[in-house]
């Protein structure tokens, strides 16, 4: 669970979200410092969150830096796509349902996982993904891209 967006804010439960992404979560931890927390120390500051909503790791550190931060936030980039249990029966389906992937590229790639909604907390599950009338993807259990493919035409 993410740093609140407003109200009061507690460094032992910014430590947490830096320890164990989950603000209110309980975990226990000593000799917390602000300072410790905005630079990174207790965990590489995750820059997939917009910089309003990280510290800057700047002086004066400010508690008030971390609202909305979210330390295991990942970044995704949409894309659209048919889904189907195989491929034969997504070849030759126009895509139309948005998913995400956490890739650099416009469309995922081997390696990159996929998920259903625009935080990234959604896995797709295992499958195949028509990403356009004429290829796709197909994903393993753990929702990453373990394979794209390319349809073939159907012989007469």
């Amino acid at each position: 669970m993410a740093v609140p967006s407003s109200g009061m804010l507690s460094l032992f439960s910014i430590r947490r979200e830096l320890g164990i992404n989950n603000y209110n979560g309980y975990a226990v931890y000593s000799n917390v410092g602000l300072y410790s927390c905005s630079i990174g120390q207790y965990g590489t500051i995750n820059t997939a969150n917009s910089t309003s909503d990280r510290p800057d790791g700047n002086a004066p550190h400010q508690m008030s830096e971390f609202y909305s931060y979210d330390h295991d936030k990942v970044s995704v980039t949409a894309f659209t796509a048919n889904g189907s249990p195989n491929n034969s029966q997504v070849c030759g389906n126009s895509p139309d349902t948005t998913f995400y992937h956490d890739g650099s590229g416009t469309l995922p790639t081997t390696g990159d996982t996929v998920y259903t909604n625009s935080a990234g907390t959604t896995l797709a599950g295992a499958g195949f993904l028509a990403t356009s009338t004429t290829g796709g993807i197909q994903l393993n259990d753990d929702s990453a891209v373990s394979n794209t493919y390319t349809c073939e035409e159907k012989k007469k």
